[in-house]
């Protein structure tokens, strides 16, 4: 899974919060934003065998924001579907 977004700031450390549906679980990772602050993350395998809530920040502040800071919109995801053998 792809996780890609602009707007970030340039050059800056953003972290993605996987935060696993019916679960207390919440992965951080950290990936680089480019020079124009665009984002794409490939996420490892292990993000993609839950369904879980999935945001981003860069760290700019917001005191009404969770915890303080902005959080892009948050996207709801769903493991890939297995594969079903057809008659």
């Amino acid at each position: 899974m792809v996780i890609t977004g602009t707007g970030f700031r340039p050059n800056c450390s953003v972290f993605i919060r996987i935060a696993y549906t019916g679960e207390d679980i919440a992965d951080y990772l950290a990936y680089l934003s480019d020079a124009d602050g665009y984002l794409s993350a490939v996420l490892p395998e292990t993000a993609n065998t839950e369904a879980a809530h999935i945001a981003v920040t860069d760290h700019r502040p917001d005191p009404a924001a969770d915890g303080g800071l902005l959080w892009s919109n948050t996207v709801i995801v769903a493991p890939p579907a297995c594969d079903i053998p057809h008659d």
